[in-house]
């Protein structure tokens, strides 16, 4: 179980999801992934985006969706980037 354990959470730090599907149907498996086995510190990075009896999801603190970007700061022309231009 440990080693099972380990593999997912270096699973979660690889490819980061942007969604977790949280099932709660089992109470003493939820309570030793989130304490013992250290899911409490993943799931920190994330928030609960919905919620029902059986099931939560959450999504990553920073999720940005898709063609919903930032605009780009603009370049310097001092900057390195700039010169090369």
């Amino acid at each position: 179980m440990a080693r099972y354990v380990e593999s997912k959470r270096e699973e979660f730090a690889r490819l980061r999801p942007d969604i977790v599907v949280f099932k709660k149907n089992n109470t003493m498996w939820t309570s030793q992934l989130m304490g013992r086995f250290g899911f409490d510190a993943i799931l920190a990075h994330y928030r609960i985006l919905i919620e029902d009896e059986t099931e939560r999801i959450y999504l990553r603190d920073d999720y940005v969706r898709p063609g919903h970007r930032p605009p780009e700061q603009p370049i310097s022309a001092s900057s390195p980037v700039a010169a090369s231009d």
